[in-house]
């Protein structure tokens, strides 16, 4: 079977193969991995390493299944798939491994339980407690403004530098020390503001554990990257002219996280540090939320339609005679008008 992909100026011909993930037949692209066909059957697996939208790390391991006919046990994300193949995800094999891996990946927290994906992934696999003893790990760093990093609940699962030094191409941190002293970090250790970051948040959207954090919005004992019933909804950034898109997550009214969208061809699911953490002023308790028009010297509400009208009866009357003021939050489209 192909299809014909119209979204590019080249139609692209691609070939689906067909899968079976314990018992469902799938057809996924003959380019994909045995992981978009275990999501493709919406089966549970751990993956707590691949990058969204991006190639896989293979470092956490956690996504391993049985593949009828191989000697050995698969990794998900980095295993191509063929067709015709038979996937095992929950047999007996690949979900005792699956939690041998996993008691060793939460005893890489400081309390034995690991915290965010990799905690919910434990319990699903009857893990509550690593039966490992928990390894010493670095101080938190508060240094950067908009977000913090919390060693005692990070995996090395190795997303954060995926994001900072192959997708943003910054590279500002990266794995400091070796065997139980290793830990993420900036060059020299030195502290996070001290750094190259640009504050660009990409890290941050990747932890899977929570071990990176925004300051505000997400509460610090949770993981944003959590399944929670927050609405999303896709947005350009307000800011500069280049339109990148946004994912914006809100709960009760509030933002609570923003996204970059990697369906944008304008940004490819990045964002600025004002993309990402700059939507605050959105709550701000002075911030205007409704036309005020000078009247009899003194400002007060008025609706869009009037205060538009006023606007453009001014400019009118003011031909030749004004200047305008560009901002960083009008759009190319709005410069130009």
């Amino acid at each position: 079977m192909t299809t014909t992909s119209s979204s590019s100026p080249l139609a692209v011909i691609e070939a689906f193969v067909s899968v079976t993930i314990d018992g469902q037949e799938v057809r996924v692209p003959q380019s994909g991995m045995l992981l978009d066909a275990v999501k493709a059957a919406g089966a549970p697996l751990p993956n707590l390493c691949k990058p969204d939208d991006r190639g896989p790390l293979g470092a956490c391991r956690t996504c391993l299944v049985e593949v009828e006919g191989a000697p050995r046990l698969a990794a998900a994300c980095h295993t191509p798939v063929a067709d015709g193949a038979v996937v095992h995800t929950a047999s007996e094999r690949a979900t005792r491994v699956r939690r041998g891996i996993l008691d060793l990946t939460i005893g890489m927290s400081a309390d034995g339980r690991g915290a965010g994906q990799a905690a919910e992934q434990a319990r699903a696999h009857g893990l509550e407690v690593s039966s490992f003893a928990p390894r010493p790990r670095e101080p938190r760093d508060d240094s950067n403004v908009f977000f913090t990093l919390n060693m005692p609940d990070c995996i090395l699962c190795g997303r954060c530098i995926d994001a900072c030094q192959d997708t943003q191409h910054i590279g500002a941190i990266g794995i400091n020390g070796r065997g139980e002293t290793a830990h993420i970090g900036a060059a020299f250790d030195s502290l996070w503001e001290d750094s190259t970051c640009t504050s660009c948040g990409q890290c941050v959207s990747q932890c899977p554990t929570g071990a990176l954090l925004p300051t505000a919005g997400t509460p610090a004992t949770a993981s944003h990257r959590l399944e929670t019933e927050d609405e999303v909804v896709q947005t350009t950034c307000p800011y500069c002219g280049v339109g990148c898109g946004l994912q914006v997550h809100k709960s009760d009214g509030r933002i609570t996280w923003v996204d970059g969208e990697p369906g944008n061809r304008s940004s490819e699911g990045m964002t600025c540090v004002k993309g990402r953490f700059g939507l605050d002023f959105v709550h701000a308790q002075d911030r205007l939320t409704t036309p005020l028009v000078r009247r009899d010297g003194e400002l007060q509400p008025a609706s869009w339609d009037d205060a538009l009208e006023l606007v453009a009866q001014r400019f009118a009357g003011a031909v030749g005679s004004f200047a305008s003021i560009a901002s960083a939050k009008a759009t190319n489209e709005d410069g130009y008008v």
